[in-house]
């Protein structure tokens, strides 16, 4: 089988005919389609990277995405109370960043979530109405880009959420953000063809209702 992160699949249970698979590849639309978005999703992935690379990043402080964190006190006890607390949550982040997760961002009443597989792993990060949305897609990119594997990281992820580009080139905002949502609707179109190849492997391995419900659960 083949997986996307996040749990897509598009080549399922065992291999068919070499030759009834090789055409199939060719000859499906769905298939072309499929790599034509892809190739697009790509594309505009480099597209916001070159403006984001434009402009000055900014690493804010843990306290900024982590705002009950225990605050850094004088003398060696208060720095350990400190780094512990730190260390604790970087360790919750880095045990929810399974290979197959799915990563996301939302923004609501100023109030950034980050979310791993559809649950808040980081909340109550409150910005402005001016710089909420150009937070949240600088995240909805992190979400799609971050690698995650067996050693995921999570005081790595923690560092690139605190780290944001400057809003203060309002051209650059702008077409970020336009972008962003291309992107957007680029991930839902390969999410509908992912399924449309689905069915019709389903139906060249002749999958009964049953084994075809076993396969998407998986």
């Amino acid at each position: 089988m083949h997986r996307r992160r996040g749990g897509g699949c598009y080549i399922i249970l065992g291999m068919p005919p070499y030759v009834k698979l090789r055409n199939f590849r060719a000859a499906h639309p769905a298939m072309r389609e499929l790599q034509r978005l892809h190739t697009a999703r790509w594309d505009t992935l480099t597209h916001i990277a070159r403006r984001l690379g434009t402009v000055a990043q900014r690493v804010r402080p843990e306290t900024w995405l982590f705002p009950d964190l225990k605050p850094l006190q004088r003398g060696t006890a208060g720095r350990a109370r400190h780094d512990l607390d730190l260390k604790l949550r970087h360790n919750a982040l880095t045990a929810s960043l399974k290979p197959s997760a799915a990563l996301g961002a939302t923004l609501t009443d100023g109030e950034l979530r980050f979310l791993v597989d559809g649950v808040a792993v980081v909340d109550r990060v409150f910005v402005s109405r001016a710089d909420g949305p150009f937070a949240l897609a600088q995240w909805k990119v992190l979400a799609a880009t971050f690698l995650l594997t067996d050693k995921a990281d999570g005081k790595r992820l923690s560092k690139a959420l605190r780290t944001l580009a400057s809003s203060d080139n309002p051209v650059i905002v702008e077409q970020v953000l336009a972008a962003v949502a291309a992107f957007g609707k680029r991930e839902a179109e390969i999410k509908v063809k992912e399924a449309e190849i689905n069915a019709a492997l389903f139906a060249l391995y002749g999958l009964a209702q049953a084994e075809r419900t076993l396969v998407n659960l998986s």
